[in-house]
């Protein structure tokens, strides 16, 4: 198929239009990509799977593919949204496997809405991290979000059917309770009584200060 001159000519101007803007962005391209089998002139590349930024690799091949993702939402009161799993009771984070063709934050905040029947309104968010929770080769990408966002009431209709409940635990609580070494300093007594599905993770995040 021919492409006119005219055609052509929008084409390059639409390129070096984005190679511009690009280059405000950014501070100028590299000289090549650090990434394997890429060798393109760019900044960057940002994984969508491991949400490793400046990367040496692509999204495609990402070395670090976590097989499952969670949410660990932080309200303004310093308060950590939990679900109780339907069948045993436990309390966990929301969050599941992540399904083929998809990237984690995509499988995290699907997960947190079947779960807790809550859409994440990403224009609230005030901080948004993750961590790799890796627990015999199997990756768990938390997603530790802060959000001014408050939610209606829990309407389990809205869920996988997964869950039955959804509670606010105050984060300084489960800190102490769940602390590497042991329980410390007080806690509150619905915390100390209830199971936790998550401790493993949640006692990595809290020695390594993420939270």
């Amino acid at each position: 198929m021919l492409i006119s001159k005219s055609y052509y000519d929008k084409y390059l101007k639409y390129k070096n239009k984005y190679t511009q803007l690009k280059n405000e962005i950014y501070g100028g391209a590299r000289k090549s990509c650090k990434a394997s089998g890429c060798g393109e002139n760019h900044a960057h590349h940002h994984c969508r799977h491991c949400e490793l930024t400046d990367s040496n690799h692509k999204s495609s091949v990402c070395p670090n593919k976590p097989s499952n993702t969670a949410i660990l939402f932080i309200s303004p009161s310093n308060r950590v949204l939990l679900v109780r799993d339907i069948k045993n009771k436990h309390w966990m984070l929301p969050g599941g496997k992540i399904e083929r063709n998809e990237y984690s934050f995509d499988s995290a905040t699907r997960e947190f809405k079947e779960e807790s029947s809550f859409k994440l309104d990403l224009t609230k968010v005030t901080s948004k991290n993750n961590y790799l929770f890796n627990k015999n080769g199997k990756i768990t990408n938390i997603y530790i979000i802060k959000s001014t966002q408050q939610f209606p009431a829990f309407d389990i209709t809205k869920t996988n059917g997964e869950t039955d409940m959804v509670e606010y635990k105050k984060l300084d609580d489960i800190k102490n309770y769940l602390h590497p070494l042991g329980p410390v300093g007080p806690v509150d007594l619905i915390i100390s009584g209830i199971k936790f599905y998550n401790q493993e993770s949640f006692r990595e995040l809290i020695s390594k200060g993420i939270i």
